[in-house]
């Protein structure tokens, strides 16, 4: 019998705000590594923390008595930081493509070199076409992309934030690269 067993026989029976409580205690150290290895710094690992317990606390009713009371935490755990990181890859692509559109204007309006509106097209259509491929990818490799090209993390800080060895780091790296020229090529983008 787990230690949690009688605690959540006692949550379940409706008396969730006296015994919750010591289910957080006893978890949060585990849910907090696991955010914090996931999303790499104290303020976001401290609201997903948060975020978990509160999923959780709403959600125990859902839990099947064949799951582990720690394992459905970790699952929730887990896809809170899958979610975070898929927003943040949405937002950081749509702002980044518009910030090097609007940066790579204004820079060349200084220095009068401005494209033609057929260069300035091919090159959003590019940026564009780029940022659909990083979204066909699988997690780990769209993942590994983000990081390292779109928010400019070393191979080292990303591997504390996937929690792999930076060896599978460059691996990913390469092979997501590798995918992405490939289906660029059969697109038959000719940049």
């Amino acid at each position: 019998m787990l230690v949690e067993e009688p605690i959540i026989k006692k949550v379940l029976r409706g008396e969730r705000n006296c015994y919750f409580n010591q289910l957080i205690e006893m978890y949060q150290p585990k849910v907090f590594s696991i955010a914090y290895r996931m999303m790499g710094n104290l303020h976001d690992a401290q609201d997903i923390c948060q975020e978990v317990f509160i999923k959780a606390y709403l959600n125990i009713t859902k839990l099947r008595q064949t799951s582990s009371f720690q394992s459905w935490l970790i699952h929730i755990t887990k896809n809170c930081c899958y979610d975070e990181l898929r927003s943040r890859r949405r937002k950081i692509t749509e702002i980044s493509l518009e910030r090097t559109i609007e940066n790579d204007y204004f820079t060349n309006t200084l220095t009068g070199n401005l494209p033609s509106p057929e260069e300035v097209a091919i090159n959003k259509e590019l940026k564009s076409t780029i940022c659909t491929c990083i979204n066909t990818l699988s997690k780990k490799h769209s993942k590994v992309i983000v990081l390292r090209e779109l928010r400019g993390h070393s191979y080292e800080e990303i591997s504390q934030i996937m929690g792999c060895s930076v060896g599978t780091v460059k691996s990913r790296l390469s092979n997501a690269r590798n995918i992405i020229r490939g289906k660029l090529r059969l697109l038959d983008c000719k940049y």
